[in-house]
């Protein structure tokens, strides 16, 4: 696997995953906020500079 940085451009209310999704990416805030979701409630908003997905790249989902 080669590991590789891309930058991603979102419109205001994109949803980059779901609850339960596999994760695949981990994703860094270069400008502008993302809202964390648990069952359709905001329980965080996140902003520029911080970085979430982490668990998604680095947990072993292959036996799901």
């Amino acid at each position: 696997m080669t590991a590789r940085l891309e930058i991603e451009r979102h419109c205001k209310d994109h949803i980059l995953f779901s609850q339960g999704d596999l994760g695949k990416k981990y994703y860094i805030i270069l400008s502008g906020e993302c809202s964390v979701l648990v069952y359709s409630w905001p329980v965080a908003k996140l902003k520029e500079g911080m970085g979430f997905g982490e668990l998604g790249i680095i947990k072993d989902d292959s036996k799901r």
